[in-house]
C-alpha cells in the first residue's frame, strides 16, 4: 500500500510539473489599466511558482504591455472575455514585465463562451443599401430605418467572425460587380500607426485588426506623403472605424467617404 501511495504521489508531482507551464482555463476576476499596462487576475490561482521579481502586493496578477501590438491585441481579447464571461488560458513568460513588478504574459487564449447554448449570438438579416464610408452610428441608422431590416444594426467585427461564411455567400449572389461584392465591417481595428521616414519623406502605414493580423490601407501613392488619418476619416476605434472585406478573399482597408467606394451595409440583429 505504501508503495502505491509513493507511486501515486510521484505521478501527481510529475503531472503538476507538466502542467505548470500553462494555467487552466478560468474566468477573469479583475481587469484594469495602469498607464501602459493592462493588469488582470483570473479566478483560478496560478499553477506555477511566480518569478522572484514579482512584488508581494502584485502576486496572482498578470500584465501585458499596451504600447506593443501584441499587448493591445491581448487586451482586446481580455476585454471580450470579461464582457462575455469567457474563460481564458494564460501562458506565462516566466519573467516580469520590465520593472513593473507584475508577471509578464506570453500568450492568452480565449475559450468560446457557451452562455448562448452554442448558437450564434447574432443573425444576418440582409443588406440595407450600398453606401460610402460612414461612421458606424450612421450605418446603424441605415439598418434600423430600412423597411426590410427594420430594428437591426450594422455589422461589427465580432459579428463578422460569426457570420462571415453566410455573408460571403449572400454577397456572391448580389451581383458579379466587384464593387458590390464587398461590405462594411466596423470596429475591426485594434491599432493603427504611420511611421515617417525623414530620408524618403514618405509614411509607412500599419493597421492591426483585432485578431492580430495586419491590413494595409489602399492609399495612393504608396508609400504615402501623408499620415494615415489624412486618408481615413471614419471615427471610432482609434480613428479608423471602418474596414472593408472582399467576399471570401482577403480583408483590406479603403478610404472613407470616397464616392467611388460603394459597399453593402450589412445588417444584423
Amino acid at each position: 500500500m505504501n508503495n502505491n501511495v509513493a507511486i501515486a504521489t510521484c505521478l501527481g508531482s510529475s503531472l503538476l510539473l507538466l502542467s505548470s507551464h500553462v494555467n487552466a482555463f478560468s474566468q477573469l476576476d479583475e481587469l484594469m489599466v495602469e498607464g501602459d499596462l493592462a493588469v488582470f487576475k483570473t479566478h483560478a490561482a496560478k499553477l506555477h511558482a511566480e518569478p522572484n521579481c514579482v512584488n508581494a502586493d502584485k502576486k496572482g496578477y498578470w500584465a501585458v504591455d499596451l504600447s506593443s501590438h501584441s499587448g493591445r491585441a491581448a487586451y482586446s481579447s481580455l476585454v471580450t472575455a470579461m464582457s462575455t464571461k469567457a474563460d481564458v488560458e494564460v501562458l506565462p513568460q516566466n519573467a516580469c514585465l520590465g520593472t513593473s513588478g507584475y508577471e509578464e504574459v506570453k500568450s492568452v487564449k480565449i475559450k468560446a463562451s457557451n452562455a448562448s447554448g452554442g448558437g450564434k449570438s447574432v443573425r444576418f438579416v440582409g443588406f440595407a443599401k450600398r453606401s460610402t464610408g460612414k461612421n458606424p452610428l450612421v450605418l446603424d441608422k441605415i439598418c434600423k430605418t430600412t423597411p426590410h431590416t427594420m430594428g437591426s444594426r450594422s455589422l461589427r467585427w465580432e459579428d463578422y467572425l460569426e457570420l462571415k461564411d453566410e455573408i460571403d455567400t449572400a454577397l456572391e449572389n448580389v451581383s458579379s460587380n466587384h464593387i458590390q461584392q464587398s461590405a462594411w465591417v466596423s470596429y475591426a481595428v485594434q491599432s493603427a500607426s504611420s511611421q515617417y521616414d525623414p530620408q524618403t519623406k514618405f509614411y509607412r502605414h500599419d493597421v492591426m485588426l483585432k485578431d492580430g493580423s495586419f491590413v494595409y490601407p489602399n492609399v495612393f501613392p504608396q508609400p504615402s506623403r501623408y499620415p494615415l488619418n489624412y486618408y481615413l476619416g471614419c471615427s471610432v476605434s482609434d480613428g479608423y472605424g471602418t474596414v472593408i472585406y472582399d467576399a471570401g478573399e482577403r480583408i483590406y482597408m479603403k478610404r472613407c467617404r470616397d464616392t467611388n467606394n460603394l459597399f453593402q451595409v450589412v445588417c444584423v440583429i
